[in-house]
């Protein structure tokens, strides 16, 4: 019998897939918070504003984490994916507001 060496994989990688899904989880329902209350009020506050562009920020570092999280080979795919289109969701949603002027 010959020896094998083990080979471990990265084992931070599945918590940062699923940090990347919680990231496109909470920036999806900022986004659609900040929709919400346009909606209902006319004015938006400065603060509303920011946080709708530190929305977009998470948005765009979570889709660039589950991307990476795709490249390591993992034995499943599922949050990686769920990941990635959350994000993606995430952030078209953000434009077309955007380009609505909504936000």
């Amino acid at each position: 019998m010959k020896d094998e060496k083990l080979q471990f994989r990265d084992t931070s990688a599945p918590s940062k897939a699923m940090a990347a899904l919680i990231t496109g989880g909470v920036s999806l329902l900022m986004i659609i918070i900040f929709i919400v209350y346009r909606g209902i009020k006319e004015e938006t506050p400065k603060l509303f504003a920011i946080m709708a562009t530190g929305a977009l920020v998470v948005t765009l570092i979570g889709f660039i984490v589950s991307l990476k999280c795709l490249r390591q080979h993992l034995a499943s795919y599922k949050i990686p994916y769920a990941a990635v289109i959350v994000n993606g969701f995430a952030f078209l949603v953000y434009m077309i507001t955007y380009l609505m002027g909504m936000l």
